[in-house]
């Protein structure tokens, strides 16, 4: 995500700032890592009803937890305001 919205940034300096971000938010990590993975287990269980029902939601919410962690990176100026 970081490489669509900073087009500029070389592929190195979004790894290492999304490697450091992660850790520093780890809970947001670790919730998006659980969805995933209860996303990859009813898959295996039920593919229909994972990619028809679940897919959308659980991947939105794993992209909201993203575009939080990483919004210092991508909104510089909305760090300061709040």
């Amino acid at each position: 995500m970081a490489g669509v919205e900073r087009p500029d940034a070389r592929l190195r300096d979004v790894l290492k700032v999304s490697l450091y971000l992660a850790v520093r938010r780890w809970y947001l990590t670790l919730v998006s890592l659980v969805v995933l993975g209860s996303l990859t287990l009813i898959f295996t269980e039920q593919p229909g009803f994972a990619v028809g029902l679940l897919a959308a939601p659980l991947l939105y919410a794993v992209w909201g937890n993203s575009r939080y962690s990483l919004r210092p990176v991508l909104h510089p100026d909305d760090g300061a305001a709040g």
